[in-house]
């Protein structure tokens, strides 16, 4: 939990699909996982990972080998997400490299709550979460300036040290960035 200016204490949690910090309420997840993939489709939803948490704004991304049109559909309403950019790890798998999709998303426009995630390759549904989004409130959060340390092990190894992270909120993100590190022994 840290102190957050104006909203008091908000929970963090790591997101291993983003590399980074998400705003959670604090809860432990009870989703239907969903899936991935499908056999009609030849591609990955990445990000938002199967049964993740969701605040602020990302990018929902992933690959398909072959395809006219991504779309994402979001509590039952479409988004187009562009689509053909340049993916090298999927030479192997595809026989070519323009096969990433990814669609900016502001999760705040949800609110709150588990939220049904689907992605769709010309049509056929090929990959079907649920997220759960926690948002502070506002749909974009303007003039808010935090930057704290705070300490904690993301490591499972009793062996590593404590890191100390520096977070700042970024508004155009509408979340916290790491901006420095620290390890603590």
């Amino acid at each position: 939990h840290i102190e957050f200016p104006g909203r008091g204490s908000v929970t963090l949690r790591w997101s291993n699909a983003l590399q980074n910090v998400v705003i959670t309420d604090g809860t432990d997840i009870q989703l239907e996982r969903g899936y991935s993939t499908v056999p009609a489709v030849h591609g990955f939803l990445e990000n938002p990972s199967l049964g993740s948490y969701q605040s602020g704004i990302s990018a929902i991304s992933g690959w398909v080998c072959d395809a006219e049109e991504i779309t994402i559909e979001l509590n039952g309403t479409e988004w187009k997400a562009g689509y053909g950019t340049t993916r090298t790890d999927t030479q192997g798998e595809c026989g070519d490299v323009d096969n990433g999709f990814s669609l900016l998303f502001n999760w705040n426009l949800l609110g709150d709550g588990i939220h049904a995630v689907k992605a769709y390759a010309d049509g056929v549904l090929f990959a079907s979460t649920e997220v759960k989004v926690t948002t502070l409130g506002r749909e974009f959060l303007r003039g808010v300036e935090f930057k704290e340390y705070f300490y904690f092990s993301p490591f499972n190894d009793v062996d590593m040290p404590d890191m100390g992270v520096q977070l700042e909120w970024w508004e155009p993100v509408q979340n916290f960035v790491i901006v420095g590190f620290l390890v603590h022994d």
